[in-house]
Formats: structure tokens, C-alpha cells, sequence
């Protein structure tokens, strides 16, 4: 999975050089990642990423127009990262909405209650007709308050962090989810336009 998330970022730097991800530093001899050769972290896969200056989201107040330059740089990002492709990439990630219904067999021995069993239920039923026919890439699948740096002056995306949950989905799932994380941290996420 490193060797997929430096060829990801790799793949972003070259079609779009504006949007603001970390660079891959290569090894010595020109690897994109290594493998620690000695002593307690022997084994380990490392690699080396550029430095990004900014706040967590999660730390920023936000207003219409930087939840504006949010969704914006999200569909740049999108536009990126079009046109990559890897077997690993395909891989289920249990928090793809898309994959929803194999969910199911987690809430066994759980005892949710009957209202979380009806909805679960009702959106695993309905989840694959309404996601059939959308189109399908690689998403970044975890653009959140956590894995999004604004820049010092509060105006901009800084930095988007994190590449470990790539997932070709559902290209709607990463705006959709993104968005219920991103306005549920304001007062009215549909107030003025100003």
C-alpha cells in the first residue's frame, strides 16, 4: 500500500501541480519508499513526504467561502487522480459507502436496536441500485476535517494529507461523505451566500 500511495501522489504531482499534496522525497538511490534494513523497526516499509504548512480543518472555523474553496479543491483533486489505476486500489474498504451492505455480518452479537437494524436494512437494500451506473474512479475517500490543513491566512486548502484510504468508488461518495463531515461542524452549512 506505500508503493500505491507515492505512485497516487506521484500521479497527482504530475497532472496537477497547484493542488496542495505532499511531494515524495525519494531515497538516496532514487526509491520512492525502503525498507528498514536493522534494528527495532526492521522491516518497516518508510517514505519520506514534504512538509505542508497549515491548521487541521478541525481547528479553523469555516464559512461559506472557505467551505466554497473546500468543495472546489476536492473536485481538483477528483480531476486528479483520474486516470490512475492499480489492482490494490480495488480493494474493499469497509468505510467505501459502497460497500455498505457487507457491513451486515459486524453487527451480529451487537445488539443495535431494532431502529439501527430497520435502517441499515433500508440503506443496504437501496444503496447498490442508487450507487449503479455513476461513475467509478479513484477517490481520495477520507478528505476530512483530520486529513485537511487550511493555510495560515484561513483562505485556502493548505494541504490534503493521508492517502492510505484510496478506493476507486463511486466518484460521489467523496464530495457526499466529505460534505456531511464538513457542514456538520457549522451552525447553518446552508446559510447566507455571502
Amino acid at each position: 500500500m506505500v508503493d500505491v500511495q507515492v505512485r497516487v501522489l506521484r500521479h497527482i504531482e504530475s497532472a496537477d501541480r497547484e493542488l496542495p499534496v505532499p511531494r515524495v522525497v525519494p531515497a538516496a538511490g532514487g526509491a520512492l519508499w525502503a525498507t528498514v534494513p536493522h534494528g527495532p523497526l526492521r522491516g518497516r516499509v518508510v517514505h519520506a513526504l514534504s512538509y505542508l504548512d497549515g491548521r487541521l480543518l478541525r481547528s479553523v472555523a469555516t464559512g461559506q467561502p472557505l467551505r466554497r474553496v473546500l468543495g472546489a479543491t476536492l473536485a481538483d483533486l477528483g480531476r486528479a487522480l483520474r486516470g490512475f489505476d492499480d489492482p490494490l486500489v480495488h480493494r474493499p474498504l469497509l468505510w467505501d459507502l459502497a460497500q455498505l451492505p457487507r457491513l451486515r455480518p459486524l453487527l451480529a452479537g451487537r445488539s443495535p436496536g431494532p431502529e439501527v437494524e430497520e435502517q441499515f436494512g433500508r440503506l443496504a437494500a437501496a444503496l447498490p441500485a442508487g450507487l449503479a451506473g455513476l461513475r467509478t474512479q479513484l477517490v481520495h475517500n477520507d478528505f476530512s476535517p483530520d486529513n485537511t490543513l487550511i493555510s495560515p491566512d484561513g483562505a485556502r486548502v493548505g494541504g490534503i494529507i493521508d492517502f492510505g484510504d484510496v478506493t476507486v468508488t463511486a466518484l460521489v461518495n467523496d464530495p457526499r461523505d466529505r460534505g456531511r463531515q464538513h457542514a456538520g461542524r457549522c451552525p447553518d452549512p446552508f446559510g447566507s451566500r455571502a
